[in-house]
């Protein structure tokens, strides 16, 4: 919805809802500006953040918080992470604008397609639920084998955690917890089956865990 009221401001916008999808559309649609999430899910805003910061040209990204949280704590904490403004939810389009603006990116008093700037806003709420996620989320159970499109085993489920599922260390290629999203999952019976290959599952981890 924040996109569309922004686009009718004159600014050609993309929403993303994932970290990846933050990256991969900040490399095609190339934005003048970018409101990040703090508390997005598998790798937060923060991480975002760095990842634009030394990766040109992403890094003349100016970049926006979102978060739920107030505090001059964590106002400080944007800020030494390259943020140029804090904004805290729930957001009103005119506290939106004004950020915009604040930053050199004010609306055009003509409505056009793009001379406003260019704006992205990943978020951590899907634009709708998948339909099987409450399935999901009940009938994932600890220690269930994790399987991807291609047969091979990914891992071992260690727990549900919010919007994702955490994979066990001990089982890991690389001795390390990994996340694989809920979206992902395609069914559960008795080992959870996703809709990834083995592959494309790996190389989203390294995408995600960036430090």
């Amino acid at each position: 919805m924040l996109g569309l009221l922004l686009s009718l401001r004159g600014y050609e916008t993309r929403e993303a809802y994932s970290a990846k999808q933050a990256i991969e559309i900040a490399q095609t649609f190339a934005p003048d500006a970018a409101f990040l999430d703090i508390g997005i899910p598998l790798m937060d805003g923060f991480q975002i953040a760095e990842h634009f910061q030394r990766t040109p040209p992403l890094s003349e990204i100016v970049l926006i918080a979102m978060t739920g949280f107030k505090g001059e704590e964590n106002t400080a904490r944007t800020r030494a992470a390259g943020f140029r403004r804090y904004l805290v939810k729930p957001l009103e389009e005119d506290t939106v604008v004004k950020a915009l603006s604040d930053v050199g990116f004010a609306p055009n008093a003509v409505k056009s397609q793009s001379n406003g700037g260019r704006t992205m806003m990943p978020n951590k709420s899907q634009p709708k639920t998948a339909p099987n996620q409450p399935d999901v989320v009940r009938n994932v159970r600890e220690h269930m084998d994790v399987i991807c499109s291609c047969g091979q085993k990914l891992g071992v489920v260690d727990r549900v955690d919010g919007d994702s599922i955490k994979l066990t260390k001990k089982d890991s290629p690389d001795d390390r917890h990994h996340f694989i999203p809920l979206d992902w999952v395609d069914h559960v019976d008795g080992r959870v089956h996703i809709s990834k290959n083995s592959q494309e599952a790996m190389e989203q981890w390294q995408l995600w865990e960036l430090a």
